[in-house]
């Protein structure tokens, strides 16, 4: 009796132990809609082709979105918010200054954040803070 006791002790321990140090993760029915991902994507180029354009001090290329296929989505929690990690591919159409036009097959990668009920997203970029992750939030419209 002693040891049937002792052995449902420590399996209850071993299951609490087990339960207890899961990776909690935000529930995948709540991940963003296609419309927040090409928001994101947009906001991502714009802001690349912006720093670029200043850099070489010309007009940035004006780009189209389309076919964007999201291959894998990861949720996650930080900070006690759900976030979600998505990868996946689009074709850029650029617009290029000497109105030439380019397609290009590319590949993305995003953390973006659901905040309150969905009604707010945001793009998360991660950077590093005397070793530590941090990350900068910038509002998806």
């Amino acid at each position: 009796m002693k040891n049937i006791i002792q052995l449902i002790i420590i399996n209850l321990s071993l299951f609490f132990i087990c339960v207890g140090c899961s990776s909690i993760s935000a529930p995948l029915e709540f991940a963003p809609p296609p419309s927040i991902v090409e928001k994101a994507i947009a906001l991502t180029l714009q802001s690349s082709y912006n720093n670029l354009g200043d850099q070489l001090k010309t007009k940035p290329a004006t780009f189209e979105l389309s076919k964007i296929d999201v291959k894998r989505i990861e949720s996650r929690i930080i900070y006690n918010l759900s976030v979600y990690h998505l990868e996946g591919i689009y074709n850029i159409k650029l617009k290029l200054n000497n109105n030439k036009t380019k397609t290009i097959k590319n590949e993305f990668q995003l953390d973006i954040e659901r905040r309150k009920q969905g009604e707010t997203w945001r793009l998360l970029k991660e950077y590093k803070e005397d070793g530590e992750d941090k990350y900068f939030a910038y509002q998806i419209n």
